[in-house]
């Protein structure tokens, strides 16, 4: 699979990760090499005949743990989930790639056709201008090339359907990763307020 821009910044965020600052996030953080492993192994794919990159994977969850700052085990696990929508959307962009390779890659039947069609036309009127399959340049060649540059239909509406699911699941992940975040901060602030020191107020006489 081809590293898109969004990759070549995740790695190089990654590098310059400096993880969790609390103790609580740096001792979650200490177990990521188990949890997100495990994890890994399951998403990412390793066939005989296609394998994604799981380092890739790895260094995506890394840039997002150092722009997200997780400070718990379950924000590490919406972490994860985060990762896992990116990475199925980069599938689904690679699959939509593939099925539109393949469609372009049958265009010789459709060309055989459209000449013979013509042919059988030149039969009937010495006229009808010859056509010219010979340069991708040619009207008649770039016209059949365009319409095949989409998915089909019933790809594409499987396509949409997957591309949907998985950007609800993003918005709500990421919803409720900074609610919990928010919130956290919010009683981090009162309880710094509660354990502040009283300042000595003046003694009225």
């Amino acid at each position: 699979m081809t590293l898109s821009k969004q990759t070549i910044a995740n790695r190089e965020n990654a590098k310059e990760s400096t993880g969790p600052k609390s103790e609580q996030g740096k001792e979650t953080a200490s177990q990521n090499s188990t949890t997100f492993g495990l994890y890994s192994s399951k998403l990412v794919i390793d066939s005989n005949y296609h394998t994604e990159n799981r380092v890739d994977y790895e260094l995506l969850i890394e840039a997002l743990r150092s722009e997200l700052n997780p400070q718990s085990f379950f924000q590490e696990y919406l972490i994860k989930k985060i990762a896992n929508c990116l990475w199925r959307t980069q599938r689904a962009a690679f699959a939509e790639t593939s099925h539109i390779n393949k469609q372009l890659n049958k265009l010789d039947d459709k060309i055989n056709t459209e000449l013979h069609r013509h042919n059988y036309r030149m039969e009937e009127n010495d006229h009808v201008k010859p056509l010219d399959f010979s340069s991708p340049n040619t009207k008649d060649f770039s016209n059949i090339v365009g319409v095949n540059a989409i998915p089909d239909k019933n790809f594409s509406a499987q396509i949409l359907y997957y591309e949907m699911r998985i950007d609800r699941q993003l918005s709500r992940t990421y919803d409720l990763l900074r609610k919990l975040q928010y919130k956290e901060s919010q009683e981090e602030k009162e309880k710094a307020k509660k354990n502040a020191i009283p300042k000595n107020e003046p003694i009225s006489l």
